[in-house]
């Protein structure tokens, strides 16, 4: 037992670094193990799901030991070209400029998605300061440390120990109290009506039992609760081939530029080449969440061409004056290219309440 004083909380928690938990029902026995209870339990959950929760605590340990810590916090300063071996940042303050360029069909840097699915009046006017309210598929824990910095009571669920670890780490050294687990989102592992909010980022498309995990979620909701996600619907071969074109075109540019890391490209092209077990397991069947809940918002995005600004910002040595010209003919682009195929849009952004029987669901856009 251990006893920790959070800055952001009243009272200090006494939290429990190594131990053990019983199930009264079943007397099956799981494992506390740096500050985080583990239900990955053999027999009860599907060996793909602890597969793919291995390979990304293998990813996000190789980033967090090349100091690449945007995926730990967001507000940490990101490479946004680590992909390449190159491990050149950009701080968070440079990437607040890029956000005055107000894009309205892309994305200037990975990740930035985040500012739509949490800063966004949907979220304000539904959820309260104090609000209890889970991440399913959290992974080291940069959406939960924002979560919390909006005011709220956080659990981050995911099933890789190796990336809850390097998170709840992180969140003791920043004096945030948030409690994370190890467990698949398909086990019901919460009682019902215990929170006001839950969200997910890029991991439904993982879960090897949508439904189920959807289920779960509409009971683990009070009624009137808010789901809300950012996540991957849709996986065009073309746009995939364009993009790796596109890559390749640059890369002997920037490796002539920046100095790149080649013991870190050679493991994280280890990793790239495995690929994870559960990519886009359930990619097909995203959007049938949305009839389990009451739509209060529904946007598709178009995903082709973003990284285009900041590979032309990084090739011409971090020239603003043109990754604002190229940003905005992107844009432009994007929003022609979503106007012309919007059922092939790879993303969407979604918010709805916890209200049965609801006819009513929002026209997208």
């Amino acid at each position: 037992m251990v006893k920790i004083n959070y800055h952001s909380e009243k009272l200090a928690h006494t939290e429990i670094e190594e131990g053990t938990l019983q199930c009264k029902t079943c007397g099956a026995i799981f494992k506390i193990k740096n500050y985080v209870p583990s239900f990955i339990h053999p027999g009860i959950v599907d060996s793909a799901v602890v597969r793919d929760g291995i390979y990304w605590g293998r990813y996000y340990r190789t980033l967090y030991e090349y100091g690449i810590l945007n995926f730990v916090d967001i507000r940490q300063p990101f490479a946004p070209f680590y992909r390449y071996g190159i491990l050149d940042k950009l701080s968070w303050q440079e990437r607040m400029k890029f956000k005055k360029l107000n894009m309205k069909n892309m994305r200037i840097l990975q990740n930035d998605e985040f500012d739509m699915l949490i800063n966004d009046k949907v979220i304000d006017e539904n959820l309260s300061k104090g609000s209890n309210v889970l991440e399913i598929g959290c992974g080291s824990g940069w959406l939960c440390l924002e979560l919390k910095r909006k005011g709220f009571n956080v659990i981050g669920l995911d099933p890789s120990f190796q990336s809850l670890k390097i998170a709840k780490e992180y969140a003791i050294s920043r004096g945030l109290y948030i409690e994370y687990i190890q467990a698949d989102a398909a086990l019901p592992i919460f009682h019902s009506d215990i929170f006001e909010g839950v969200f997910a980022f890029h991991s439904l498309h993982h879960v090897q039992n949508l439904h189920q995990v959807t289920l779960n979620v509409k009971r683990w909701l009070k009624k009137g609760g808010l789901i809300s996600f950012y996540e991957h619907r849709y996986d065009s071969p073309l746009f995939q081939t364009a993009k790796r074109l596109g890559d390749l075109a640059f890369f002997p540019w920037l490796l002539a530029r920046y100095k790149h890391s080649r013991r870190f490209l050679s493991s994280f092209m280890a990793l790239a080449i495995k690929k994870s077990p559960a990519e886009d397991a359930s990619i097909d069947t995203i959007n049938d969440i949305t009839k389990s809940f009451y739509t209060l918002r529904r946007t598709f995005h178009l995903r082709v061409l973003d990284d285009a600004p900041c590979l032309m910002y990084f090739v011409f040595q971090r020239n603003k004056h043109l990754l604002e010209k190229c940003a905005k003919i992107i844009d432009s682009l994007q929003g022609r290219f979503k106007t012309l195929f919007l059922q092939k849009a790879n993303f969407v952004l979604y918010a709805g309440l916890n209200a049965k029987n609801s006819k009513y669901v929002a026209s997208p856009t």
